[in-house]
C-alpha cells in the first residue's frame, strides 16, 4: 500500500472515533398533538420512523427544549402553557460532563398531558433512566428555579433520548437498567424510585411504552449541582455516576440552558 494512503486512513479512523451522533426520539400515545423539538427560536423538522419520530444531531445538541403542540395550538414557540422538556445532548469532556435533561412546569409553563424522557442507546448504561410527569403537582419537573433534584445526567458517549407523551407510566423516576453505571448511585443509600421493566434495546429502537407499577416520591439519583438552577445562561457542576458507595465531588462544568424555559 503507498505511504500517501496511510495518513487518509488514519484521519478516517480518527472521525470515526470522534463522531458523535444523538438522537431525539418522539412517541405520541395522546392520540392527537404533534411533538415540537425547539432550538435557538427555530422548530426542527422531525422524521418518521414507525411508530416514532426523530431528530438526529451529528453534533452536541445543546439549549433545546420540547413539548406537545396540542391540537388548538395552546402551547407557544417556548412551550408556554405545556409541560417542558429541557435538554442538553453532548458526550462527555470529563467525568460528569455529559447529557442532562429535565422536564419543567414553572410558571407560564403548565401541565396538559403525561410527559416522559429516558436516555437510550450509547453505551447502553444509561438505557431507561429518566422522569415521568403525570399530574400538575408531579414532583420530577421543576416548579421553581432551584429543583436542581429533578436534573437527570448521563455520562455516556452518544446517548439518544426518547420523549413519551401520555405513555402507561406513573409519575416517578425510572433508573437504568440493572447493574448499568448510571443506576448504581440507586444503590449508594438513596431511597427506591419507580420500578420499570427495561432491558437495553437490541436493535437502535428504544423500549417505548414502558410501565411503572410504583408511584414515588420526589428523591434524587444523581447528586444534585451545587449551584442554583438560574434563568441565565450559567455553569454549574454534576457528578458522574459512581459506585455504591464512593463519595461523589465534584468532578467539571456544564452547560446550564441558556434561560429556563426559554430559547433565544
Amino acid at each position: 500500500m503507498s505511504s500517501l494512503f496511510i495518513p487518509v486512513i488514519l484521519l478516517a479512523r480518527v472521525i470515526a472515533v470522534n463522531a458523535e451522533e444523538h438522537i431525539i426520539r418522539f412517541k405520541n400515545d395522546c392520540g392527537s398533538g404533534t411533538p415540537t423539538l425547539v432550538r435557538g427560536g427555530q422548530i426542527l423538522p422531525l422524521s418518521n420512523n414507525g411508530g416514532y419520530q426523530d431528530f438526529t444531531s451529528t453534533n452536541p445538541f445543546e439549549s433545546a427544549i420540547a413539548y406537545l403542540q396540542t391540537s388548538d395550538q395552546k402551547c407557544l414557540l417556548n412551550g408556554e402553557n405545556c409541560v417542558l422538556v429541557e435538554m442538553n445532548m453532548n458526550n462527555p469532556s470529563c467525568p460528569g460532563c455529559g447529557s442532562s435533561v429535565d422536564l419543567s412546569l414553572i410558571t407560564p409553563h403548565k401541565y396538559q398531558d403525561s410527559t416522559a424522557f429516558s436516555f437510550w442507546g450509547g453505551d447502553g448504561t444509561c438505557d431507561g433512566l429518566g422522569a415521568v410527569c403525570s399530574d400538575p403537582n408531579c414532583s420530577t419537573a421543576f416548579h421553581q428555579s432551584n429543583d436542581n433534584q429533578v436534573q437527570r445526567y448521563c455520562n455516556s458517549n452518544n446517548v439518544n433520548l426518547l420523549i413519551t407523551f401520555c405513555g402507561p407510566q406513573t409519575t416517578g423516576y425510572t433508573p437504568a437498567v440493572a447493574n448499568s453505571l448510571s443506576s448504581l448511585s440507586n444503590q449508594a443509600g438513596q431511597p427506591s424510585h419507580a420500578v420499570v421493566s427495561l432491558t437495553p434495546p437490541s436493535t437502535p429502537e428504544p423500549q417505548g411504552g414502558q410501565t411503572s407499577s410504583t408511584s414515588t416520591t420526589a428523591t434524587t439519583v444523581a447528586t444534585p449541582p451545587s449551584e442554583e438552577h438560574t434563568t441565565t445562561a450559567t455553569t454549574h457542576s454534576s457528578a458522574s455516576p459512581v459506585a455504591a458507595g464512593t463519595p461523589k465531588g465534584k468532578t467539571c462544568k456544564v452547560k446550564a440552558r441558556g434561560r429556563h424555559g426559554r430559547v433565544h
